[in-house]
């Protein structure tokens, strides 16, 4: 979180009765996405542009996910063909100190392959656009809440 705020807490808002589980996981995913796109936005401001993101790892596996994030974050993500970014990465160096590859540059066009990309869905983003507004209005909201409720 962009947010230097140790009291500062999960919050739900808008659960009803009709809510199901699926809603609730869409609603921490949508988080941690609006997290990620407002960091984004914080880097365009001090002049380091993004303009893809590339992800690895268990939470790349969902298709869902990454497109929920295209959307939100407007830049396209690309999701690799391995979920070990680690054991990739000391292939690459691997190959690079032996000279099978010449540099690591060199190894990463021959080992890196992208499975898919997610492109930025104009309608889903200009409403996620919006969220992301209220979702950083909410926060502002509530840190006097987390502050209260921390000193008890």
């Amino acid at each position: 979180t962009l947010y230097s705020d140790s009291t500062a807490t999960g919050a739900l808002l808008g659960l009803s009765f009709d809510s199901k589980r699926a809603d609730i996981v869409r609603a921490i995913l949508e988080g941690l996405a609006y997290e990620q796109a407002l960091g984004l936005r914080k880097l365009n401001e001090i002049g380091v542009e993004i303009n893809e993101l590339t992800a690895v790892g268990g939470g790349a596996r969902s298709d869902r996910w990454m497109q929920m994030k295209a959307d939100i974050c407007a830049v396209p993500v690309s999701v690799l063909h391995t979920s070990e970014a680690a054991s990739l990465g000391v292939a690459m160096l691997a190959g690079w100190a032996t000279g099978v590859y010449a540099s690591l540059d060199e190894a990463a066009q021959q080992l890196i392959r992208v499975r898919k990309t997610f492109s930025p869905r104009p309608d889903r983003a200009e409403v996620y656009q919006r969220q992301l507004t209220r979702y950083v209005q909410l926060y502002e909201a509530l840190k006097p809440i987390y502050q209260d409720m921390a000193r008890s």
